[in-house]
């Protein structure tokens, strides 16, 4: 194939699509004439801040003229291939890709589907990554592409960039579901890949109503058309990621998608990854301004990114009508629990925790370390909020900065810094809030107090909680349904005796227990109890008495009894 325009060509195939394997096929030109090409696959995603190694999946790779001839190479690191080029006018990369994790953000074939995101699997240049490309699927003939990307004619699709291209994931099956829905200019489509009966007139009801609150925060949405890209797995799942024009979402199990709980989290999610569309993909910080894919992006706005995305994802569901505010109350007092129950908070502040993204924050991490972007993100944007809103006398809120981020960087094609958004806070709260960043976002001030006084202006407040299970409350440690050791709080009886993360509750006062009974067990013998723990491969048996403090204590919001009629106002203006 001729590529008069300059164009990167990318064709996917595969020959055994139950084996796993993508066959790859990249041309592009050597117009500069260069006698070396490094062709690079990138080592990380964006919406995931951990170095990911794609290359270790890709099993053979070969380089040739556009007439045949192998071109000899040398792999010089764990990611980037050098080619010896010598002035061939196009050079053409073959190679097979291993495409077998089904989740929100990989690749998958068998003969079912082809699940691509390009980022894991589409090699590039430096010298053209600005060029247009082309990408040709040859799969079935009644297979069907769900995608972002913008179609040439059938199977075929067009990206301006590697950029937009590695942003672009698609879905290509013959089983996909799918029904669409518009809000102003722009339309949504929602797609189904997996065993699941969608109840449509609900789904569709309710995700216009959270888009159309969203778009009501930003004036706006900055695509035409946005595509929702759910992989329905027949086991547990929950994992999401969001791009530019479509979030692939996996779910399951797929029996229970349109009930209770997990449908909850279906609206949940999709709310989340919606809100991404601006907040990350359209408004980002200027240290990924653009995406550098061959090492790690270093930010300390995560608590931006994913916390404030955290905190509207829910936001927007009760304010659209989708949940009610009990529902909301109860996401609510979760985060309080994922808070206070997390002793990491007293060492680590969460714009420190979005630097260390890229160290382990994916990972429950080494006891008491470290905190989550998304929890103590969400609370410093509730505290933010309310504020603003309080000093403001109820005429500006957080939305009125998330739209003059959208306007003032997103808009004009720039990042934005940590001053820049400080800045924004403080004009719309009129008051300079940087006491509550030192003691709170770039400090570990315990946030019960700044929790209530703020909620206080909308007629709410925050009840303390001692811990349900006995273990947790009086002895400091928390076990899960395996008697597994979950947590242990600093300085409670159970850190002084040795207790740590990963022993196992094997017995109670002498009595051997059934593992889902260990904290009811603990609980029945009161303040003094001998546990008998395996640990590190032994048998010990520890003698516990209870303390003088509580441990694991949790907060639950609460409306006040008595407001005024101006909280009453300002709790229908937050929640809507």
């Amino acid at each position: 194939m001729k590529n008069q325009d300059n164009k990167v060509l990318y064709t996917l195939s595969s020959s055994n699509p139950d084996s796993h394997f993508i066959e790859i096929e990249m041309r592009l030109q050597n117009k500069e004439g260069r006698d070396l090409m490094q062709f690079y696959l990138p080592v990380w995603r964006p919406g995931r801040y951990e170095l990911a190694d794609y290359a270790k999946n890709i099993q053979s790779i070969r380089f040739f003229s556009a007439r045949g001839a192998e071109l000899p190479f040398e792999k010089i690191s764990k990611s980037c291939w050098e080619v010896e080029a010598h002035g061939v006018e196009e050079v053409v990369v073959k190679y097979t890709y291993y495409a077998n994790q089904l989740d929100a953000g990989a690749a998958y074939v068998d003969s079912t589907q082809l699940y691509v995101n390009p980022v894991n699997c589409c090699l590039y240049t430096l010298e053209h990554s600005y060029n247009a490309i082309e990408l040709t699927l040859n799969i079935p003939a009644n297979y069907i592409v769900a995608t972002g990307l913008q179609k040439v004619k059938k199977n075929v699709f067009s990206a301006l960039s590697f950029d937009q291209l590695a942003d672009s994931p698609f879905i290509a099956s013959a089983t996909l579901q799918s029904k669409s829905y518009k809000v102003r200019e722009t339309t949504f489509s929602v797609w189904f890949q997996g065993e699941c009966q969608p109840d449509w007139e609900n789904v569709l009801s309710d995700f216009k109503k959270f888009t159309n609150e969203q778009m009501l925060v930003f004036g706006g949405f900055p695509v035409i058309e946005y595509h929702f890209l759910f992989q329905i797995l027949p086991v547990k799942a929950y994992h999401g990621v969001e791009h530019c024009t479509s979030t692939v979402i996996a779910l399951g199990p797929g029996c229970d998608l349109m009930k209770g709980k997990l449908y909850e989290n279906f609206l949940g999610i999709s709310s989340h990854e919606l809100f991404h569309a601006w907040n990350i993909k359209a408004i980002r910080p200027l240290e990924m301004y653009p995406y550098d894919f061959q090492q790690e992006n270093y930010s300390r706005l995560g608590y931006v990114s994913e916390g404030v995305t955290t905190y509207y994802g829910d936001l927007m569901l009760v304010r659209s009508g989708v949940i009610s505010n009990d529902d909301y109350f109860k996401l609510l007092n979760q985060t309080f629990d994922n808070h206070f129950y997390n002793y990491g908070r007293l060492n680590q502040s969460v714009a420190d925790a979005s630097f260390d993204t890229w160290l382990d924050g994916y990972s429950k991490g080494i006891p008491n370390r470290k905190v989550s972007i998304y929890t103590e993100g969400s609370l410093n944007a509730l505290i933010f909020d309310l504020q603003i809103r309080k000093l403001s006398g109820g005429k500006r809120s957080l939305d009125s900065v998330m739209k003059k981020l959208y306007k003032d960087f997103a808009l004009e094609n720039c990042g934005y810094t940590e001053t820049d958004f400080k800045k924004l806070l403080t004009e719309a709260a009129g008051k300079d809030l940087s006491q509550i960043f030192e003691k709170y976002t770039y400090g570990t001030e315990d946030y019960f107090t700044k929790l209530n006084e703020s909620l206080k202006y909308v007629g709410c407040h925050l009840k303390s909680i001692d811990n349900t299970q006995h273990s947790a409350s009086v002895f400091g440690f928390r076990v899960d349904a395996d008697a597994k050791v979950v947590d242990v709080a600093p300085a409670s009886p159970a850190y002084l005796a040795g207790i740590t993360r990963g022993d196992e509750v094997v017995g109670v006062n002498g009595l051997a227990i059934e593992k889902n009974k260990a904290a009811d067990w603990i609980t029945y013998f009161n303040d003094n109890v001998k546990v008998t723990f395996k640990k590190d491969n032994r048998l010990m048996d520890i003698l516990l008495k209870a303390g003088k403090e509580k441990y694991f204590s949790a907060a639950r919001i609460e409306k006040s009894k008595s407001i005024s009629k101006e909280q009453e106002e300002a709790f229908k203006e937050w929640l809507g």
